[in-house]
């Protein structure tokens, strides 16, 4: 097992990048391979393997000039397994499944005495190409496209009404599950409609928040472009992955089949221009209308590669999320359900019951969209039937029994006498 993770990462430069700070800027460079020395643990619970596992996570984070990645051996209830922890400088979640296949078949070709494939998958090669690209006509292509794109300044579509403006990213996670009957549903639904189980997941979103931003014109999520156009990029390890806002204008008529056709549509136009940094978008916002923050609040992100691996996998977070509310849908392990993770900012949101209530009305709007594709937008409920009872009917029952022989005002006189030190009202 050491071997065939010493293998990838020889064989993977995009792992042997190392950033440095010279002169207050930040430079990175592909370090020469050295074998790497990978410890063998023992783990009594899976607990204490998840709190190690953490631990590994939260210290990749920041320009270092040491490795970013960490590779450790577990044994656990006679089992063994691999943690792999990576830096999204040097890592995308396509680089996780990619990894974990790449230390696979490896690892098995050696166990059976056939020669390692020692070809080398080299991300200079594609950080070249971005070189080559930021010099040439397409980009300069893609900067008008954008700069067009948002001729007004952008609305801002915020995923929790009255919130305080912050900084921190600090974050936490919540994984749930779409369970079997569900996920069969949508795969139906997507085999009949043509419509990507990504877009379907967006039109979900979408339809949430322009219910709770009555008053946009437009709608816009973040949404990850994979940034992989070969099967040479698809076997490199590194961060390809770039983020595009995805804007939706509001249509009243739309059904949610159509709905889901237009975001269909927008992706094909992104695609064609989806090489533009982010960072860029933003910063022609800002010099053109004087537009601060983000242009989102909410990304989702559907991922569909999958690891080829027998085993379970389980993805874990760094602690930190530059996004408010980050949506992740994914079948890793091409079991029969959907999962789908939340990676959510705590001062924004300070309780996770928040977070599953939001879940919660997700899964209740894409029901009614694989009830009846063809349903009016504006029909869509957001609030689920259960949190419809508590709302209208539990939080309202407020009956309480009392004297009906006295008057309000002579039972408001025996309540002060018997706290009289109590407030009585409370003016806001």
């Amino acid at each position: 097992m050491k071997k065939a993770i010493n293998h990838v990462i020889e064989h993977q430069s995009g792992l042997q990048l190392r950033f440095y700070e010279v002169n207050g800027k930040p430079i990175q460079q592909v370090d020469e391979y050295q074998y790497e020395e990978i410890p063998v643990l023992q783990f009594s619970d899976k607990e204490s393997l998840r709190q190690y596992v953490l631990q590994c996570a939260q210290k990749l984070t920041g320009l270092t000039d040491i490795p970013l990645y960490h590779f450790a051996i577990f044994q656990l209830n006679g089992q063994t397994g691999i943690v792999t922890a990576l830096s999204h400088l040097i890592s995308d979640a396509w680089t996780l499944s990619l990894i974990a296949k790449q230390i696979s078949d490896t690892y098995w070709g050696l166990a059976q005495g056939d020669p390692c494939d020692n070809k080398t998958w080299d991300y200079l090669d594609h950080l070249h190409a971005e070189e080559e690209y930021f010099a040439s006509s397409r980009y300069e292509k893609d900067t008008d496209y954008w700069q067009e794109k948002y001729p007004n300044k952008p609305e801002p579509t915020t995923i929790k009404l009255c919130t305080a403006a912050t900084t921190a990213i600090t974050a936490k996670r919540i994984t749930s599950t779409l369970g079997s009957e569900l996920t069969g549903r949508i795969e139906q639904f997507c085999k009949e409609t043509s419509i990507t189980p990504a877009v379907l997941f967006e039109t979900a979103v979408i339809l949430y928040l322009a219910k709770i931003n009555p008053e946009n014109q437009a709608v816009t999520i973040g949404t990850p472009v994979l940034g992989r156009h070969n099967a040479r990029k698809k076997n490199t390890a590194g961060m390809f992955i770039s983020t595009m806002p995805l804007t939706i204008p509001d249509s009243a008529s739309d059904t949610a089949e159509a709905l889901a056709n237009r975001i269909t549509d927008s992706h094909r136009e992104l695609f064609r221009h989806q090489r533009y940094p982010y960072s860029d978008i933003l910063r022609q916002l800002r010099e053109k209308h004087d537009f601060t923050g983000n242009l989102y609040d909410v990304m989702v992100s559907y991922q569909n590669a999958q690891t080829g691996v027998d085993a379970e996998t389980e993805w874990f977070s760094n602690g930190y999320s530059e996004t408010p509310f980050v949506l992740h849908i994914d079948n890793r392990d091409n079991g029969s359900s959907y999962t789908w993770t939340v990676d959510y900012q705590t001062e924004v949101f300070r309780q996770e019951a928040e977070i599953q209530l939001i879940i919660n009305r997700l899964e209740h709007i894409l029901q009614q969209i694989l009830t009846n594709r063809k349903i009016p937008v504006r029909e869509i409920s957001i609030i689920p039937n259960t949190e419809y009872q508590r709302m209208i009917y539990d939080f309202n029952d407020t009956a309480a029994e009392y004297p009906k022989d006295k008057c309000i005002h002579h039972q408001f006189e025996d309540q002060v006498k018997r706290t009289p030190t109590k407030k009585a009202v409370i003016a806001c």
